[in-house]
């Protein structure tokens, strides 16, 4: 009996010392953030991400400056990211305003529109104005 109470008091008092540096995580959140900053998932590419560059790619010849990237699930497998930003190669006096939608299904990208802006064809309808 001795050598039990002995045992649970030498893994009680090293697990005493566990809590020093966690219990300053635990109430400070930026503190832990900045701790585990790129060290979870370094290289990950979010849906928002995905979706700005194929809306660089839709538009090879723009210049275009993301202003807002965001990005919201629509259940357990669909999430759909909205991208906005700006064409900066284009006379000064023109809105060079662009949004774009992509909706992922499992991360496939399964839906993508203009929703203001966008590439025109010769002839054909105007992008939405929103």
């Amino acid at each position: 009996m001795r050598r039990r109470l002995a045992a649970l008091g030498v893994a009680a008092s090293s697990l005493a010392g566990c809590n020093g540096g966690a219990s300053d995580w635990a109430h400070d959140t930026a503190a832990w953030a900045h701790h585990v900053a790129g060290v979870i998932n370094p290289n990950i590419v979010t849906m928002s991400d995905r979706c700005a560059a194929v809306m660089r790619q839709a538009m090879p010849f723009a210049d275009i400056d993301i202003k807002s990237q965001t990005a919201e699930n629509n259940g357990i497998d669909l999430i759909t990211a909205h991208v906005e930003g700006v064409r900066t190669n284009i006379p000064p006096g023109q809105d060079g305003a662009l949004a774009v939608e992509c909706e992922f299904n499992n991360g496939v990208l399964v839906s993508y529109r203009w929703t203001k802006g966008g590439p025109t064809i010769p002839g054909g309808p105007a992008p939405p104005a929103r």
